[in-house]
């Protein structure tokens, strides 16, 4: 049950973060984004980790935050938000690849 909720969490987490990155309209961002979400996706995936490790990585509350902030145009907030965001998912990651390489 959790392997399906954990794929569809993290495909969902990809497309909010691909849309975004979208947005800038770089090639060159773009491109890393890709090439850098497959392989998380595929670590990720290979990792026996439960729903609430996964939910905690995808933080839907923070895409809604970073949503609402480029509905208002308000840059500075989006701003915030995303270092935030990719602050939390980075000690998250290294939280979850501490894990696993014990």
């Amino acid at each position: 049950m959790y392997a399906d909720e954990n794929i569809l969490l993290i495909q969902a987490d990809y497309k909010f973060h691909y849309s975004i990155v979208l947005l800038t309209q770089k090639s060159l961002i773009i491109k890393l984004m890709e090439v850098i979400s497959e392989q998380i996706i595929e670590i990720i995936n290979g990792l026996n980790i439960g729903n609430e490790r996964i939910t905690s990585i995808c933080n839907i509350e923070e895409h809604d935050e970073i949503v609402r902030a480029i509905k208002q145009k308000d840059i500075i907030m989006a701003q915030d938000i995303i270092i935030k965001h990719t602050d939390n998912l980075r000690d998250e990651l290294m939280i979850l690849f501490s894990k696993s390489a014990s």
